[in-house]
């Protein structure tokens, strides 16, 4: 088969196939059982395919360490669930390197992050990570390591307000972060597989000549599938103290603040349904810090990146005069992604530019002047 065959193959046979979508539900109480389950959903799904041997073997090997990580977690061995993870990551490394390091398009470099609280102007600092003098309030998050700062960003706004349970926007502080570096290294995280088959059908319906390295990144990503689905399971008792959908991705970040080699995860929201029109909204950024002390910020990621003065979106609203919503929603990276009333094709459906959260977006861009973060 050419090049194209064989990648419309992997969009019908295997990407198409509804058994692999993410995040997924769990409905049982054996959380082991659950996501062992799920491996052999996929390993039958690839074994019935014109998957090659080599490739099947390693994406059974993967599977097998995971499920070895919950298996030591639960016995009470977090060292040892650590060092199976370790093990698991150094075997898949290069692929995680081939599909995590990609040249950042315009609008890539700029993150954004919210917070509650309009009763005082919140400082720069106080919208950066927790500080280490504070660090007894991180608790745990799926991305969140207890007492462990890190730093969490967003692709749009809306996608920050998502995470946070959609609270009263008028009762929130918006930033801007940027960076000048055009590369960024990290574990890639963030296509559940409709999206990454949706943006692969649309090279191929375009006709372009696809290169091999389009196949190679397609197989790295069906090898990570595993990785991905671990780190996407919705949480199914939201009031339990311990959460055993987090301990891959709480690992996986500790395995990225051991690297050298990555700076952070790019993981999609499990809070929002997304399609090709607007999958770019829902990227979320989770970056440790690289360094620890007594009190202040991470020193690497302060010099890593540039930060608007925080604004109190209600004030925001109010001082926007009407003449000037228009020019303020262009500077909006976001606004042309399309939104939809609903999960049907033929739903609704509207621009994102039209949303309060791209006037947020466009004022942070175009009004509030970025400056270096101060320790």
């Amino acid at each position: 088969m050419t090049i194209e065959e064989k990648l419309i193959y992997l969009t019908e046979n295997i990407l198409y196939n509804e058994s692999i979508n993410l995040p997924k539900n769990r409905t049982d109480d054996n959380f082991i059982g659950f996501i062992k389950a799920i491996f052999d959903e996929y390993i039958v799904l690839l074994s019935a395919s014109e998957i090659t041997q080599p490739l099947l073997s390693e994406i059974n090997t993967l599977t097998s360490g995971i499920l070895s990580v919950y298996e030591e977690y639960f016995k009470g061995f977090p060292h040892k669930a650590y060092h199976n993870l370790d093990h698991v990551l150094g075997n898949i490394k290069t692929r995680l390197e081939r599909f995590g390091t990609q040249p950042m398009e315009h609008s890539d470099n700029n993150f954004y992050r919210i917070r509650t609280g309009s009763n005082h102007a919140y400082t720069m600092g106080e919208l950066f990570h927790i500080p280490f003098e504070k660090r007894e309030m991180v608790n745990s998050q799926r991305y969140s390591i207890p007492g462990f700062p890190s730093l969490y960003l967003g692709n749009s706004v809306m996608v920050c307000w998502e995470e946070m349970g959609r609270p009263d926007l008028l009762k929130t502080q918006a930033v801007r972060l940027s960076t000048e570096k055009r590369k960024f290294s990290y574990i890639d995280l963030g296509y559940p597989p409709h999206i990454y088959n949706s943006i692969l059908r649309d090279i191929l319906f375009q006709k372009k000549k696809v290169s091999e390295d389009l196949l190679h990144q397609t197989h790295d990503y069906l090898v990570c599938w595993p990785l991905i689905a671990a780190c996407s399971i919705h949480v199914k008792n939201k009031e339990a103290p311990f959460k055993p959908e987090y301990i891959i991705p709480q690992l996986l970040l500790q395995w990225v603040r051991n690297s050298n080699q990555f700076d952070c995860i790019r993981y999609f929201s499990v809070h929002t349904e997304t399609n090709l029109d607007n999958h770019f909204l829902s990227f979320n950024y989770v970056f440790p810090v690289k360094s620890s002390n007594e009190k202040g910020y991470c020193k690497e990621l302060i010099k890593l990146f540039k930060m608007t003065e925080p604004i109190s979106t209600q004030y925001m609203f109010t001082i926007i005069g009407d003449s000037e919503k228009e020019l303020i929603r262009n500077q909006c990276f976001n606004k042309d992604a399309k939104l939809y009333l609903g999960l049907r094709h033929d739903a609704p459906s509207f621009l994102y530019r039209n949303t309060d959260f791209a006037l947020i977006e466009g004022f942070l861009n175009y009004k509030l002047p970025l400056n270096n973060i101060r320790n």
